[in-house]
């Protein structure tokens, strides 16, 4: 699901992922946190809500002090 193009160009929401997985929204968001807890994903909220972006920057170090 996050790695369809729309996915990638828009973002998708909890609504997004609660239709798609058939569960309700405030389960499909306790799964997008949870995702985003891993680094799997990043959120970007706006007055519209919660949207949320597969996270492209997973294979940076940020300890890598010449980075």
């Amino acid at each position: 699901m996050v790695t369809t193009p729309d996915a990638l160009r828009e973002g998708f929401t909890a609504s997004d992922a609660a239709m798609t997985l058939g569960i309700a929204p405030a389960m499909a968001k306790e799964h997008l946190l949870a995702a985003e807890g891993k680094g799997l994903l990043r959120r970007d909220v706006s007055p519209d809500g919660f949207r949320f972006f597969v996270n492209l920057l997973q294979e940076i170090d940020a300890d890598d002090i010449f980075l």
